[in-house]
């Protein structure tokens, strides 16, 4: 197998040096599927953060950005910048039990299909192996000052609670704040809370806006999930809790007094969340280890021509790691994010060749943006010249969809000059129609964009909305669409230059709706 993977390496690297000075389209589009062929075989087992496949794969960018001139700007004159990571994983498959009042096992709950387990709370065996009986607490919240008690007239000692996710909401700002979400509304809080008044376990009904992202949380979970070394929000010895799918909360409420379709009126806001006892028991039963393990951005550089402006920076990124292997298939990511990663490869030859960059160009290639955005929050957080870096464009997925349209989420919202840029870059090259449908959901805080964000410098990314493959063994380089990602290639390569080359920094003007 060592030997294979070793000549598969050899050989994809001299084909891809074979074909690196050719620059026609049709050359530029051979080559970039050379580099997604390499970054997207099975051979690099997913790209999962920490893995050897994407020790691999950040070798190979390297490789790739200093065969292109890009100079390197990580650690000690590499193109690396290393960090280590808390990760956790599950001892065992996850063993939760619901049973009837007699004491009868009635089922084992599916994880990933009826449940997702809340990582960040490492259970104290206490509350493990013991059947509990079950009480349904509205939303699970005691908030005093809007005279608000779910816990008011029911006692949960030693019982495991249910909880509707989120908070009550209206159009009264001075009640939960209206619309907008209180500390109230998280997980965490109510896990302690539950715990302060004796509870024993945390069942919280998932909400719709998580049901997308269902399959990308429990790939995630099942391959070890990543925390900062030292995490402020972990907590050790606590009560096991879980996200209940709507599969597994009907299991739960099937035969009670209140049914499970009266929950979901309860979910959607329409119906009152009194508390009650259920009849059915539960058990928890899984462990979870912790260890470190080391990971790493790939960044580099290309200097600017002008002499005070070089010493300010255009960020261009795209993440590299993905998924691992899901039910003993591997998920290649070709389009995420391995069509990101080759764009912005090819975006550096391009502004490298046209040699018309006053400002520097920093190439981020990022890791864990699949654990939560992780790399690219390690970069924005110990770069040393942050505050001289004037935007960020970011490419996570391109390759799939309409091949005369991208999504380019944030550029309309974090600055009016930069989405007037993008908009004269399109114009004069790719011609997409421009998606703005998702700069004002929760999808803007998604990608790599976004730690730039928190720091006022404006960013966006490009997304190519595919969904129906996401994380999933059939993310492969066949269904790539590699005309989308030249035009993709072009118009960056114009908004970069653009940006690059303005007379003034543009201005963080980020607008809230």
């Amino acid at each position: 197998m060592r030997k294979s993977f070793v000549g598969f390496l050899v050989v994809s690297i001299l084909f891809s040096v074979s074909i690196f000075a050719q620059t026609g389209k049709s050359d530029v589009i051979l080559r970039m599927k050379s580099n997604l062929e390499f970054l997207s075989s099975d051979e690099l087992e997913g790209r999962n953060a920490s893995s050897r496949g994407e020790r691999v794969a950040a070798q190979f960018i390297a490789s790739e950005m200093k065969k292109y001139g890009v100079k390197p700007l990580g650690d000690d004159g590499t193109y690396f910048q290393n960090f280590d990571m808390s990760v956790r994983r599950f001892k065992q498959e996850p063993n939760l039990v619901l049973y009837d009042e007699s004491g009868k096992e009635i089922s084992k709950l599916t994880p990933g299909l009826d449940y997702l387990l809340d990582d960040s709370r490492i259970p104290d065996l206490k509350y493990l192996r013991k059947a509990a009986g079950l009480v349904f607490v509205g939303y699970g919240i005691t908030a005093e000052e809007y005279g608000y008690d779910d816990y008011k007239n029911i006692d949960v000692n030693g019982k495991i609670v249910i909880t509707l996710s989120g908070e009550p909401s209206g159009d009264d700002e001075n009640y939960f704040k209206g619309a907008e979400l209180t500390e109230y509304s998280s997980p965490r809080f109510k896990a302690q809370l539950a715990e302060k008044n004796g509870a024993v376990g945390l069942i919280n009904i998932v909400n719709d806006g998580l049901i997308p992202y269902w399959n990308i949380y429990w790939s995630i979970l099942m391959i070890g999930d990543f925390k900062w070394t030292k995490e402020e929000h972990s907590e050790a010895g606590g009560l096991p809790a879980v996200l209940g799918s709507l599969e597994g909360i009907k299991k739960i409420f099937d035969g009670e007094i209140i049914s499970y379709d009266k929950i979901l009126e309860m979910r959607n806001g329409t119906g009152k969340a009194d508390p009650f006892l259920l009849k059915k028991k539960f058990m928890f039963d899984y462990g979870i280890v912790e260890g470190n393990e080391s990971i790493r951005n790939v960044v580099g550089v290309i200097e600017g021509k002008d002499p005070q402006l070089k010493n300010e920076y255009v960020v261009l990124s795209a993440h590299y790691d993905h998924v691992y292997i899901y039910n003993s298939d591997v998920c290649n990511g070709a389009d995420d994010n391995g069509s990101g990663v080759i764009a912005v490869l090819e975006t550096a030859d391009k502004i490298i060749k046209s040699g018309n960059n006053k400002r520097s160009i920093i190439l981020l290639f990022v890791t864990a943006e699949e654990k939560g955005l992780l790399g690219s929050y390690y970069f924005t957080n110990n770069f040393p010249q942050i505050d001289n870096v004037v935007a960020c464009i970011n490419i996570d997925m391109c390759g799939r969809q309409d091949e005369n349209s991208i999504e380019a989420i944030g550029a309309d919202r974090v600055s009016k000059e930069f989405h007037e840029l993008l908009e004269k870059a399109n114009s004069e090259t790719a011609k997409f129609d421009l998606d703005y449908s998702q700069s004002y959901t929760r999808s803007f805080e998604l990608s790599d964009h976004y730690p730039f964000v928190r720091k006022n410098i404006p960013a966006f990314f490009l997304f190519d909305n595919m969904y129906e493959d996401l994380h999933a063994p059939k993310d492969e380089i066949q269904k790539i669409n590699f005309e989308k990602i030249y035009k993709t290639v072009e118009m960056s390569t114009n908004l970069a230059l653009k940006v690059s080359n303005l007379d003034h920094r543009m201005s963080f003007d980020m607008q809230s709706q």
